[in-house]
Order: structure tokens, then sequence, then C-alpha cells
């Protein structure tokens, strides 16, 4: 198995992992889809709060915009 092959078994790992949680419906998506896309929206929040330390007034704040977001990326219903 190479590098890119045990790499996308742990990222298809991890996204099956979230699809279980209660509540989570991501309907017909493809759970390692949306993993990537939630993936790629936390490196994103990260990089920027790094090298723009003004856009996120607390720590409270980035955690709430991350869960938030996180919520309607791995489309979240309350059971």
């Amino acid at each position: 198995m190479d590098k890119m092959d045990l790499e996308y078994e742990k990222q298809k790992a991890a996204s099956e992992f979230f699809y279980r949680f209660k509540g989570v419906e991501i309907g017909d998506k493809d759970s390692l889809e949306v993993f990537m896309n939630w993936e790629i929206m936390v490196d994103g929040i990260v990089f920027y709060t790094i090298y723009s330390p003004n856009f996120i007034k607390s720590e409270e704040s980035l955690t709430d915009l991350v869960v938030d977001l996180s919520l309607k990326i791995w489309g979240y219903q309350a059971p």
C-alpha cells in the first residue's frame, strides 16, 4: 500500500466516523467528500486566523464559528 492509498484509507475512516454521529444527515452525499469540505473549512479558518488575528475577536467566537459551520456542513439535525 503506497502513501496515497494509506492517506485515502485514513480520510475514509475519519469520514465514516463523523457520519455515524447521532443527528448527522448528509443525504446522498459521499461522506468522504463532506469530510474533505469540512477539513478545508477548518484549515481555512485556522490559516486566516493565524495571518489575520483581527478576524476573530475571541477564542469563544472562533469556537462558535467552527461549530456552527461544522454543524451545517455535516447536516446536523437535533435528535
